[in-house]
């Protein structure tokens, strides 16, 4: 919980900052992780403090709107005065949801998660790339997936890459950002999302940390998630190519009749050995070294660490180096395998065994198995 906290303020800092300086894109996106983790926050949490972190994710959501306003505003300045730009066939976005360019990251750039891949290509990129033949063998085409897992093991990653892989606009939006405190307003973001999607030719929407937006409290059922399941249902029997793609953390945290929505339910686990190799060389790729640098090593110290606890350990690695460059003097950096030994040293992983353990308990519970990926059928309402 501290960790949440520590992270929740630190990006509430950021976006006073950013906000101050009148840096607006910037102060947007460090105001919506600061709904997010207060929306992380209240789930688990009781009583007032529950409601204490409700209404402060609810104040950031006001607070990022604000700033999505004023960063609209100047960029509409900007463009109004660059017209010319227009002509250049500059892509732009067709509604605030989308992102302007179209993800550029395939299979090949996620590291590992080769399970993940095979069945996202079996029921998700072939699917739709060959409608024609699933329809004849009698399996739809398009639907959704969910993916959840323990943090940084790059489920935002593989759900770029799937836009990437089908060439398709993609939407990405925090659950946190379409919901609302005012009744009826999280409701409309979310019809105003899909339906901006169904206009476009091929389309993935991709809302991450889903659950605090599908969640159910105590007996009453949110109208978020009878609008949701509508919605889902609509989409994906759309004329168009249409995929919704989740990302949560809490998967136990969501509806059982949203959860049902995706045809898929796919595990995003921890990096294998293999896989942590493959992380710490692509992160300490075209970086100058002054020697070879031992990634098997590296890969067998950091088994339970998830691929952004390898991140962290490149960055302080790499910042050693920076470090020593300007201390000495020197014309360039140069990595030393010190300065990855340290960096390990100084870097705890941020995911339990417990917390791995939660997910195997949910599994278990919900499926009666611990299998990774799940589809549920029409019958299974």
């Amino acid at each position: 919980m501290s960790f949440l906290t520590d992270k929740k303020e630190e990006r509430a800092r950021l976006a006073i900052e950013s906000a101050e300086a009148r840096r607006f894109e910037v102060a947007f996106v460090h105001a919506a992780e600061a709904a997010r983790l207060a929306f992380d926050l209240a789930e688990q949490s009781d009583g007032a403090m529950a409601r204490a972190y409700l209404d402060d994710g609810n104040g950031w959501v006001e607070l990022a709107e604000r700033l999505k306003d004023l960063k609209n505003e100047a960029s509409t300045r900007v463009a109004t005065s660059e017209d010319a730009r227009k002509k250049d066939g500059e892509s732009r976005a067709c509604s605030r949801w989308q992102v302007v360019e179209r993800p550029r990251e395939r299979f090949s750039d996620v590291v590992g998660l080769e399970e993940v891949k095979r069945v996202v290509k079996d029921d998700v990129i072939n699917a739709l790339k060959y409608e024609d033949a699933y329809r004849a063998m009698g399996v739809e085409s398009g639907g959704g997936a969910l993916m959840y897992g323990p943090p940084g093991n790059g489920k935002t990653l593989i759900a770029r890459a799937i836009a990437g892989e089908l060439d398709a606009s993609f939407f990405a939006v925090s659950g946190a950002l379409i919901k609302d405190k005012y009744v009826g307003e999280t409701e409309k973001n979310m019809r105003r999302l899909f339906e901006e999607a169904a206009k476009c030719e091929r389309a993935v929407v991709f809302i991450d940390e889903v659950h605090s937006l599908l969640s159910r409290r105590g007996s009453e059922k949110a109208s978020a998630v009878d609008e949701f399941l509508v919605m889902a249902d609509g989409f994906v029997k759309h004329a168009n190519t249409l995929l919704i793609l989740g990302a949560t953390n809490f998967p136990w945290m969501i509806d059982v009749a949203a959860l049902r929505r995706f045809k898929n339910l796919i595990y995003v686990g921890m990096p294998d050995a293999g896989s942590r190799r493959q992380i710490f060389e692509r992160q300490f790729r075209g970086a100058p070294k002054r020697e070879q640098l031992d990634y098997e090593g590296y890969a067998a110290k950091t088994e339970g660490f998830s691929g952004a606890d390898i991140a962290r350990v490149a960055e302080r690695a790499k910042k050693l180096a920076l470090r020593r460059m300007i201390d000495d003097s020197d014309e360039s950096p140069l990595l030393q395998a010190s300065d990855v030994e340290s960096a390990l040293f100084a870097t705890k992983p941020t995911v339990s065994a417990a917390t791995i353990l939660k997910y195997r308990d949910w599994e278990t519970a919900f499926y009666g198995g611990g299998e990774f990926s799940h589809r549920f059928g029409d019958d299974d309402e």
